[in-house]
């Protein structure tokens, strides 16, 4: 870039005119004296996600859309723009949306352009109190170099001692992490450090997490990285969802405070509003975007829900984890069934 390509009154306005809730800007690599390739990748209220380019010839003209997806049906809170993947978050419930990017010459390219990669969730519960700790220690990423496999940090309640460390490209999962006396986990961070001057030496990733007993931790996720393929694929399995739900008491999201006198233990008490992030892990064939609220509020009530089992599995104690009794088998001659059977708890049961 050259000085005088500061010197701008208006950027870019958006065609829908929807306000920009993120923004992530790409410099390509400079290859020739006129300057970098400029790539904006931006989200709107609406959900939309737009990718503005600018040449180096084209100086003085502004940037140009370059391409649009409307895949989200809630506000775009995170968005990131690499060398290898567009990837955006919306507001519901940190629903991921993904994209590999295809370039020539380190150029954004339209042939055959960027395609779509995965759709998933992050699970995360919010505190009902607001003492969960500080939100801007907790943020869920995407963290890492721009040329390099980014990743998203999972906290699943406020009080949890254990992290999820996924890839944010796939939502594969790379590693996880428990604090080393089992104390919560109040704030994290990921670290690049380069590499020494040493023959063979390369740049390292470091976890760093604090705890609320005010000790700190580091963690490599370099050898994590390395060994990627041999942790689970995917998202929380069921018994780690409910060994997570198990440090907190579910409280349902109402208008009014309900009655301290009423609660039967002093655990930390998360709403529900966010209990349906979660990761699918499955192709975009599968998914058109992010629930909209009355899917979401039909599923809630729907019996047999995800939310009401998690309730009745953390208020009832270990007595309700024995197998059901088998229900009785249906007559053939009442056709199908008319209740049909719950299907296993995980991240993808919502």
């Amino acid at each position: 870039m050259k000085d005088n390509d500061l010197l701008v009154s208006e950027l870019y306005r958006d065609p829908a005119e929807d306000g920009v809730t993120a923004l992530s800007v790409y410099l390509t690599p400079k290859t020739s004296d006129s300057g970098n390739w400029i790539e904006i990748a931006y989200g709107t209220s609406s959900g939309g996600v737009r990718v503005i380019v600018q040449h180096p010839e084209t100086v003085g003209s502004g940037p140009q859309l370059f391409q649009t997806f409307t895949v989200h049906r809630s506000p775009v809170t995170k968005i990131m723009l690499s060398e290898k993947h567009l990837i955006s978050v919306c507001a519901d419930n940190n629903h991921v949306r993904t994209w590999s990017v295809t370039r020539f010459r380190g150029m954004i390219s339209t042939q055959p352009g960027s395609t779509p990669l995965a759709s998933f969730k992050i699970l995360a519960l919010e505190s009902a109190d607001g003492h969960g700790g500080c939100s801007a220690g907790n943020d869920i990423g995407p963290y890492g170099e721009r040329d390099d496999q980014q990743v998203f940090i999972q906290k699943v309640v406020p009080s949890a001692s254990q992290l999820f460390v996924r890839l944010s490209s796939t939502g594969q999962r790379v590693c996880s992490v428990r604090s080393v006396d089992g104390s919560p986990t109040t704030a994290f961070t990921v670290l690049e450090c380069e590499g020494s001057r040493r023959l063979g030496s390369r740049p390292r990733r470091y976890l760093l997490t604090g705890q609320a007993n005010g000790s700190l931790a580091m963690w490599d996720l370099t050898t994590a990285m390395d060994g990627l393929g041999q942790a689970p694929a995917g998202g929380l399995t069921e018994q780690e969802l409910m060994e997570q739900l198990e440090h907190c008491e579910l409280a349902p999201p109402a208008p009014s405070a309900p009655s301290r006198g009423s609660l039967p233990s002093p655990s930390p008490r998360v709403s529900l509003t966010s209990l349906h992030s979660a990761s699918s892990n499955t192709s975009l064939s599968g998914h058109r975007g992010s629930p909209s609220p009355p899917q979401a509020e039909a599923r809630r009530r729907g019996g047999g829900s995800f939310v009401e089992r998690c309730q009745e599995l953390v208020r009832s104690g270990p007595d309700l984890r024995r197998p059901p009794t088998p229900a009785p088998w249906p007559s053939t001659s009442l056709g199908t069934p008319l209740t049909p059977p719950k299907m296993k708890l995980n991240e993808t049961s919502f």
